[in-house]
């Protein structure tokens, strides 16, 4: 591998992202953000942002969770998916994500702020719609969120019960 002009190696950046469910009214529901900046402005997204300096990506997923939609999570309470990083997956550059997960008992209030011009619960059905805008890869993440959930006993109904593996707060 050759070095960039700023001999770096495969320069990228590190960025976080969080799938929070809950079931409000007994509907599956993921915490997602209405972005207010380009790219993707104006769809929706997953809470998340870039690793500060000298953070762990646990910590930055907690914080901007926090900054995003007000609801704040121990970082001990999200669970990793994966890493996503396939090139393009966003316009500004080499990103690569870290994916994490949790559940709510009971769904918080969300409160937009930051760089999201909303914050909602919406139903997973309505944010794995195709016909739905949303935001880079965010779509699978969620996927992959569900799946890895699902395979670890997760019944529908039950929430972050014991022994499903999904950390809960």
């Amino acid at each position: 591998m050759t070095d960039n002009e700023d001999g770096r190696r495969g320069a990228c950046d590190l960025a976080v992202d969080v799938v929070l469910f809950a079931e409000p009214g007994g509907v599956l529901s993921v915490l997602a953000i209405e972005r207010d900046k380009q790219p993707f402005r104006a769809c929706l997204a997953l809470p998340g942002g870039f690793v500060e300096a000298g953070e762990a990506p646990r910590v930055a997923a907690a914080r901007e969770l926090a900054e995003e939609t007000g609801v704040e999570v121990a970082p001990t309470g999200l669970a990793e998916v994966g890493s996503y990083g396939t090139p393009g997956r966003d316009p500004r550059g080499n990103v690569v994500s870290i994916a994490y997960r949790g559940y709510a008992e009971r769904a918080p209030r969300a409160v937009a702020a930051s760089d999201a011009r909303a914050a909602r619960w919406i139903s997973l059905h309505e944010f794995l719609d195709p016909a739905a805008g949303v935001a880079f890869d965010h779509r699978d993440i969620v996927g992959d969120a569900l799946a890895a959930w699902l395979g670890e006993g997760r019944v529908p109904g039950e929430g972050g019960t014991p022994g499903t593996g999904f950390p809960q707060f």
